[in-house]
């Protein structure tokens, strides 16, 4: 929507919304609703580094520190946009990064998980390994993004809304899911 602002007030008809005669207006801008959280998990070798691309519809860009190792449970990426056309995910290291993916749709009220397209394994990002090479693997990661690939994490939203907590243990996953109220 375009706004007119002039000093006095003879600029009226070129746009609907307008400030003028020198007063001080304030605009107001709608918070970004998509957000992507990404947390390390606590088992032992999780925390290696990760790279994480998001296009938020200017094309792909680096939303995460390269190289950098992500200590046990440590939040990696918890931000906002206002559009989340896709996230990608790498690791060149051979210390492997494994955690949690989730999307909310409604500024943190409620997350789901996303999904891997061309991972090995499942489909399901709670939990993912991602690795430069392809010996990090254990019984309770079933998602692997391997040998340096980069991968495609999906952020179609479910039909069913989600709220997701995320209970990550030393040894294992548990992850408690509400659909719709219902446990």
């Amino acid at each position: 929507m375009p706004i007119s602002v002039d000093g006095n007030a003879d600029g009226g008809d070129q746009a609907t919304t307008w400030c003028f005669d020198g007063a001080t207006c304030t605009l107001s801008v709608e918070a970004p609703k998509n957000c992507l959280r990404v947390t390390t998990g606590n088992s032992y070798n999780y925390d290696g580094p990760l790279n994480v691309f998001v296009d938020s519809g200017s094309g792909y860009v680096t939303v995460s520190t390269p190289g950098k190792h992500h200590g046990k449970g440590e939040i990696v990426i918890d931000q906002c946009f206002h559009t989340i056309v896709g996230v990608k995910v790498s690791n060149q290291s051979v210390i492997g990064w494994a955690g949690v993916f989730e999307l909310s749709t409604d500024r943190k009220v409620s997350y789901f998980p996303l999904t891997c397209s061309d991972c090995t394994g499942t489909t399901n990002t709670m939990p993912i390994s991602v690795d430069g090479d392809d010996t990090f693997a254990s019984d309770e990661l079933t998602t692997w993004c391997f040998n340096g690939a980069t991968c495609t994490l999906s952020v179609a939203a479910p039909k069913d809304s989600y709220s997701s907590q995320n209970y990550l243990t030393r040894n294992h996953w548990t992850v408690k899911v509400t659909l719709d109220g219902a446990k």
